[in-house]
């Protein structure tokens, strides 16, 4: 059982939570392609998160971050990404939104960032 003390993350319909919340002993696959999102989520409204790379991306890409709105999704502004787009392991800082909602992905409620990219990131990239 998964607690509330780590992020959680979700690729292509994989819960890859309790994969990667240790930055030591394990990784996931991350081939993150256009029309495919990775989700990070937490029970509460967040500002930072921290991606661990084992495998980086090489590939000229653009990362874009969103959020769930009573709206629907919307992009995230003023993000500082330290990873320049999975480039290296790094924060990724932003302002908390006023108007976030929850959102369920794969049966499992919490506030969620929605990230995507405008080209496939190399086959290879791992957290």
């Amino acid at each position: 059982m998964k607690s509330k003390e780590f992020f959680t993350v979700k690729y292509e319909g994989a819960d890859l939570s309790l994969k990667v919340k240790d930055f030591v002993s394990n990784e996931a696959a991350l081939p993150l392609e256009v029309g495919q999102y990775l989700y990070v989520g937490y029970y509460k409204p967040f500002k930072n998160f921290y991606i661990d790379f084992s495998e980086l991306n090489v590939e000229a890409v653009t990362i874009s971050f969103e959020y769930l709105t009573s709206d629907g999704w919307v992009e995230l502004p003023d993000v500082i990404d330290e990873t320049e787009d999975f480039f290296k392991s790094g924060f990724i800082y932003f302002t908390r939104p006023s108007d976030w909602v929850e959102s369920e992905q794969d049966s499992e409620t919490n506030y969620y960032l929605r990230v995507k990219t405008d080209a496939n990131l190399t086959a290879t990239t791992k957290v």
